[in-house]
């Protein structure tokens, strides 16, 4: 084969080679694109509750070669949601939203529209209480609950907010059987959709031990100062008490407990009505007594008057009579 016949078959190979690139990069074909989409113009007034989804599928025609150049750098579909009403809203996808050159036929977009749900905004103040799980033991319970603040404000859809009057916080774990006093920062525990401020508060628990009420009678003790006779009526009084439950169930200590009344050194002959001094454990509160004072009656020769210290020896008056 001669040298030119060569450069022939060169050039023939060459020219084929670009007709085929030329008509297979010309040739049409279909592809299939996920899109990100991005939303705008959403009412201030509203709240978008269900119905926007983070991407659509789009079927695109066109030449190959192009079709190969599509990739994620694809910009996002944006889709204007300034006409939402409140309610459902039916939002129609139409191929002039699809970011792509005019190289590319639109043949199909899933979905073809969208379903939008959308509620009015509001805000809520509410009470705010405070759960909290615990083993305790059979004579412990919650004496206090305390929340800081005790209101938050909720932000969200109308519908979810009607009839809310208190949201819970997250539950506080309580250690122990016989726990004191528990503090601790919890977030509050908020229904998807909604917000809050603030959304997290400061929780304050006590537990102590229950407490029942006892009904008993403890003897009247008098002190005597004075020389004189005394007699005291009643000799017992009625008590009812709250105390905790261990001490109602055991009772050892009301062994312990006296109405005692003092009676002065200079007391004088006669009766009179003295209220009384229980001596009762720190834990142990009075609800009631009966009665409220006890009858006095004195009797005898009162103790003699010291003389007046005033230094010039003259005789003493004699001693005032108490009223």
């Amino acid at each position: 084969m001669t040298k030119g016949n060569w450069q022939l078959l060169l050039l023939s190979i060459v020219l084929s080679m670009t007709a085929w690139f030329f008509v297979s990069g010309r040739a049409r074909v279909d592809a299939q694109l996920d899109l990100p989409v991005q939303f705008a113009g959403v009412p201030e007034n509203l709240v978008i509750r269900s119905g926007l989804p983070n991407k659509i599928s789009v079927r695109v025609r066109g030449p190959q070669g192009l079709i190969k150049s599509l990739d994620a750098k694809t910009p996002p579909v944006s889709i204007n949601l300034s006409s939402l009403r409140a309610g459902s809203n039916m939002v129609e996808l139409r191929q002039d939203i699809i970011p792509l050159s005019r190289n590319f036929e639109i043949v199909d977009i899933q979905p073809q529209r969208l379903s939008i749900l959308a509620d009015r905004f509001a805000v809520r103040t509410v009470n705010v209480v405070p759960r909290w799980d615990a083993t305790l033991d059979k004579d412990w319970e919650l004496r206090t609950a305390l929340v800081l603040p005790e209101l938050t404000e909720l932000r969200g859809p109308e519908q979810l907010l009607e009839g809310v009057e208190s949201l819970e916080t997250q539950t506080v774990a309580v250690n122990g059987t016989r726990p004191g006093l528990v503090e601790e920062l919890v977030a509050l525990d908020l229904p998807e959709e909604l917000t809050a401020d603030p959304s997290t508060v400061q929780v304050r628990l006590l537990f102590a031990e229950r407490r029942g009420t006892l009904q008993f009678s403890a003897p009247v003790s008098v002190t005597n100062l004075s020389p004189l006779e005394t007699a005291v009526r009643p000799q017992r009084v009625l008590l009812t008490v709250e105390a905790p439950v261990s001490m109602v169930r055991d009772k050892a200590w009301l062994a312990a407990v006296t109405a005692q009344v003092q009676v002065a050194r200079d007391a004088q002959p006669g009766k009179s009505s003295l209220a009384y001094r229980l001596n009762l454990p720190a834990e142990v509160r009075v609800l009631e007594t009966q009665p409220e004072a006890v009858e006095l009656t004195l009797t005898g020769t009162p103790a003699t008057p010291l003389p007046a210290a005033n230094g010039n020896h003259t005789a003493a008056s004699p001693a005032r009579s108490q009223p």
